[in-house]
């Protein structure tokens, strides 16, 4: 289970605010991954880590689902169920 140091602030991976327009989170996306790319830095893991966070946060954020359970649920938005009613309880359910 992921704990508080897991979470991974996809906002801050692209260096844009919460505010951001998918315009500005694709423009933001665009070019920090063009710095990282593998191709581009070949044998570099650094490179390597920092692209696939990029795309992580980039595949969040630039889905208006995703995001809306990301801004929502923070660390917990991927996980199944977190966030939804749980069904009730009793001697009575389904009488």
């Amino acid at each position: 289970m992921p704990t508080a140091t897991d979470f991974k602030d996809y906002y801050a991976t692209l260096g844009v605010p919460k505010t951001a327009t998918p315009e500005e989170i694709k423009r933001a996306y665009r070019k920090l991954a063009r710095k990282c790319h593998p191709d581009l830095n070949p044998g570099d893991k650094d490179a390597e880590a920092k692209f696939k966070d990029l795309n992580e946060a980039n595949q969040v954020l630039s889905d208006p689902e995703k995001r809306e359970k990301y801004d929502k649920f923070g660390q917990h938005w991927d996980r199944p169920g977190y966030g939804e009613v749980p069904p009730p309880t009793g001697t009575n359910v389904g009488t």
